[in-house]
Formats: structure tokens, sequence, C-alpha cells
């Protein structure tokens, strides 16, 4: 950043604009960018204040993207309603997941990935730990739990879902344990949109507050296999909207 830009004014900004191809290395920009790192050059002996760090991306670009890479939840084509609902993601850190039995699980950012072996076996699957789930007391009526399911193969792996409210390592109430089969949309070959009424998932033990998902393999073998997660939220009650 040079030239005259930033002038030597202590009660002044300066707006510094840069175009992202600028920080491109041999065309292309890393897959994944944490983090952003200022460094003094020369021999500079004055301090700086930095504020307000964004990052523009063109409309055109914008829907592009949601269109190619995580399409949207709910869209009024997709649910027949007139309007789109304010769609509550479910939020949780790589470290707050734990695969059951023997398979393998990975998170990236909204997805989570799971890889089964010939090892793994019915009940096997994973917790992922929120927090607590964005369910407003409202949303229990009409709300819905979704995500969108994908597997390396063209049959829908045979998985049940619970929600769990656990704390400390114990689980203090559990949800009904719900098969996704009759809950699942096909979008295209080995791909799936699971979309629950969160009324199914209440008992009369379990409660209204659930702070972790667990989602398990039922029944054979034949049901297991490899699977990608993405997108878990509460689609909100339509009344609100």
């Amino acid at each position: 950043i040079d030239g005259e830009e930033i002038d030597s004014d202590p009660e002044s900004f300066q707006t510094v604009e840069i175009p992202v191809q600028k920080f491109m290395k041999n065309g292309q920009l890393p897959a994944n960018i944490n983090g952003i790192q200022f460094q003094f050059r020369y021999d500079v002996r004055s301090g700086v204040t930095v504020r307000n760090i964004r990052l523009e991306v063109p409309d055109t670009a914008q829907n592009r993207v949601a269109t190619e890479t995580q399409p949207p939840l709910a869209t009024p084509e997709s649910t027949g309603r007139n309007s789109v609902s304010a769609v509550k993601p479910v939020k949780f850190r790589t470290a707050d997941l734990y695969p059951i039995g023997k398979v393998t699980a990975k998170a990236e950012g909204t997805e989570i990935h799971v890889t089964t072996t010939a090892e793994s076996a019915p009940w096997s699957g994973f917790v992922v730990h929120a927090g607590k789930l964005p369910i407003a007391a409202e949303d229990w009526e009409n709300g819905t739990f979704e995500f969108e399911l994908a597997a390396d193969r063209a049959q829908l792996p045979q998985l049940q879902i619970t929600l769990l409210n656990s704390s400390g390592g114990r689980t203090l109430a559990s949800s009904a344990q719900l098969p996704l089969e009759p809950y699942a949309q096909k979008i295209r070959d080995g791909a799936w949109k699971i979309a629950i009424p969160l009324k199914q998932f209440r008992t009369n033990e379990s409660g209204s507050d659930f702070t972790s998902v667990m989602l398990q393999f039922r029944g054979s073998r034949d049901g297991i296999a490899s699977f990608t997660l993405r997108g878990m939220a509460v689609q909100p009650n339509e009344s609100r909207i």
C-alpha cells in the first residue's frame, strides 16, 4: 500500500481498495483463506489504525457462487412459499465433531464428511455439538430441520437422526430417533434434500432444548456408505415471516 493512499494525518482515515486479483499467485487464490496479515515495510516508526476490513463481491458473482456451489436450502420455487424464510444455520466447531464406531468424520465449513470402511457397522456415525440449536419456541409447530446429503452411490444410506441435549459429555435428554428416508427428496443421482418437521423430534421426555445432532447408520450393512452432509439449518415457523 503505497503512494498517496495514506496521508500523515492521525485524525483522518483513508479508503484503500485492492482488486482481489492482485493477491493471486500463479493465477489463482488459495482454496481457503482464514486470516489477513499487515506488515510494515522499510524503516517505519509510527503506528496505524485499520478499521472496516471487508470483501466486496459483485452481485453477479454472489449469485453464481450460490447457484454453482451451495444452493440455498429454501426458495419460493422449491417450497411453494411466497417468500424465503430467515433460515438459521446450525453452527459448530471442527473440534466439536466426534465419530461413532468404525468411521472417519471430518468437518470443513458447513460440511461433514463421513468415510466408512469394511469394519463400519450399524449404529456407527457421528455426533456434533453446536452449543444450542437455533430453535425458537414458535418453530416447533411448523418449522423444519433441513440439510443436504450426498453419497458415493445411487441409494440413500440408511441413516437415522437424533437431537441431543448434552452437557459436560453427558446426554441429558434425546429426541425421537427418525429415519431419513421419509423426509428425503432426491435432488440428483446420489444427492438428497432432507427436511424434517421439528415436531417429529419431540417426545414427552425430550424437552425442547437441544445442543447436538447425531446421525447413525441403521439396518443392515448394505445401507452403510460414505456420505457428505452440508448446510444443517432450521427453517423457522412460517407465521413469523
